[in-house]
């Protein structure tokens, strides 16, 4: 359950929208301040939003390509690039990520390096434009803001190909003030959607089980077993046996399927772990339910969902020494 940051679009450092460590930090208490300042950016920022958002996102992406890491047209086909970037939008899989993501990411820190030091560029990999675009796409739409509803698939194509035509349709900077401002009124939107639905279903939970208990965070849990050891300090490394599980309750990572506990610092894990680890005693077995902002939040992961509630049975076996 280690702790992961956004990358939106591709891991090759488009960065389009950063994310840093005091966002995963934006528990239920936190989530109204939070809001409320997205919601005020937005509006100050509104003037902005009359641009195209898709034609904003085709010459940022291709920008950085050429500037980045100096891919040129004769390398990338941009319209197979952006056929599969609008198909993995859509959530069609002509590739499989899992092949894909390591073979473009290799390539591409090769044209970086090679652009960087003056050495010729590395031979691109067969598909390349095809696999390239889709796995943008997929990136994109992992994120959750994002998708085929609200995305302008013709003003993306218009301005990702006039940036590899040599006459880019707006600036790098306007686009990427437009995309920034844009994002801001998505996340917002987004966070707005968030906290009306934790809410809800956090305070059901606690009216059909009156064996939750609720903490100030927004964290709720359940004792299924009482422990009689030492409690862990936040600074300690703990050996717990976990099963996760998201609100439908499919499993998206267990160390009891395992077979095998699970070692590590508790400050090296999500912060709902890091609430709940040092009121648990040795020997302790909680069910305990995790806000998105003390999880993954709009970031995610494999597996785990855009602003998911987690849920997990956590059995506290042992301080490590």
């Amino acid at each position: 359950m280690k702790k992961q940051f956004l990358v939106l679009a591709l891991a090759a450092g488009l960065g389009l929208v950063g994310c840093t460590e005091d966002k995963e930090k934006a528990g239920a208490a936190e989530l109204g301040e939070n809001l409320e300042q997205m919601e005020e950016k937005a509006a100050t920022d509104a003037p902005a939003l009359a641009g195209n958002l898709g034609e904003a996102f085709g010459v940022y992406i291709a920008s950085d390509l050429m500037n980045g890491a100096g891919i040129t047209a004769d390398v990338l086909n941009v319209a197979e690039f952006t056929a599969n970037f609008q198909k993995a939008m859509k959530g069609e899989e002509p590739f499989q990520m899992q092949t894909v993501g390591p073979k473009i990411q290799q390539y591409m820190g090769g044209c970086a390096a090679a652009k960087q030091s003056g050495n010729p560029m590395p031979q691109a990999p067969e598909n390349f434009s095809a696999e390239f675009g889709f796995m943008v796409g997929f990136n994109v739409k992992s994120q959750g803001m994002l998708n085929a509803n609200n995305f302008d698939f013709a003003g993306f194509d218009k301005g990702f190909a006039s940036v590899f035509e040599g006459a880019p349709s707006m600036t790098g900077e306007n686009a990427q003030q437009l995309i920034q401002t844009a994002m801001t009124k998505l996340q917002a939107e987004a966070a707005k959607a968030v906290q009306a639905d934790e809410k809800a279903f956090f305070e059901k939970n606690a009216k059909e089980n009156d064996k939750i208990i609720s903490l100030p965070s927004g964290i709720q849990y359940e004792v299924l077993k009482e422990g009689k050891g030492p409690k862990p300090a936040i600074t300690d490394k703990v050996r717990t046996h976990y099963h996760g599980t998201l609100l439908d309750g499919s499993i998206f990572d267990s160390s009891v399927d395992r077979g095998e506990p699970a070692e590590f610092p508790i400050q090296g894990v999500i912060k709902g772990w890091q609430e709940v680890l040092p009121m648990m005693a040795t020997g302790a077995k909680w069910k305990v339910y995790i806000p998105s902002g003390l999880a993954y939040g709009p970031q995610g992961r494999p597996g785990i969902p855009a602003n998911s509630i987690l849920v997990f049975e956590i059995e506290l076996l042992d301080i490590v020494k």
